[in-house]
Parts: structure tokens; C-alpha cells; sequence
């Protein structure tokens, strides 16, 4: 389901990745991320699409602008709120984005979706 940096097999991959700027600016105009990254977690387009649809209505409901096409930012408050949405679903094995939802709580200031 997810997969690190080095498993990525071709580029139709959504990658969520840890939000490590503080200052407003970077944050509200969506600047400070780096594609491709080893720490970042990456989900096939197609899973999302299909097998984990349910992942997609959660972020849709958390903001209404979510596209996979696009580069998203949720605060550490979204992001709390995602993983509060995912530990409801019973559909498949979470643990890895649960995990990933979990750190960028703990140590930084919460995510970027980065799309297709």
C-alpha cells in the first residue's frame, strides 16, 4: 500500500511528506517541500483512486480544495484530525500512514500532500 522513496517503482505516486518549516509564510504559500524525498511516504494514484477511497473522502472533508494533482499543506490540527478519521476505518492495515500521522504530529508542523 504505502511505500518508501526506494521501492517507487515509475512516478504515479501521491507522496505525503513531513511539513519541517515553522515560519507562516513558507506554510501558507505552500513553499519549503522537496519532491522525492526519503523520508516521505509515498501511496500508488491508482490505491487511492480505488482500494483506499476512503482515505481521499477523509481529506476531502478536511479540505474541500484537496486534489491528488495537486500540492497540499494540512496544519498539525488537520493532520490530527486525519489520523483521528483513519483510526475509524476497518477496510485495510493503516499502520504505516497511521505511524507517518503520529511524527508529523510529535516533531513537526504537520504535512504536505504532494500530488501527482
Amino acid at each position: 500500500m504505502f511505500v518508501k522513496n526506494n521501492e517507487r517503482t515509475g512516478s504515479g505516486y501521491i507522496e505525503f511528506q513531513f511539513c519541517k518549516k515553522k515560519k507562516a509564510y513558507f506554510l501558507n504559500n505552500l513553499v519549503g517541500y522537496k519532491f522525492w524525498s526519503d523520508d516521505s511516504i509515498y501511496l500508488d494514484v491508482d490505491e487511492l483512486e480505488n482500494k483506499l477511497i476512503n482515505l481521499y473522502h477523509i481529506l476531502k472533508k478536511i479540505d474541500p480544495d484537496f486534489s491528488i494533482v495537486d500540492i497540499s499543506y494540512f496544519t498539525k490540527e488537520q493532520t490530527v484530525t486525519f489520523l483521528e478519521n483513519i483510526d475509524k476505518l476497518q477496510d485495510y492495515d493503516y499502520t504505516v500512514i497511521k505511524n507517518f500521522l503520529k511524527t508529523a504530529i510529535e516533531r513537526y508542523n504537520g504535512i504536505y500532500i504532494l500530488g501527482v
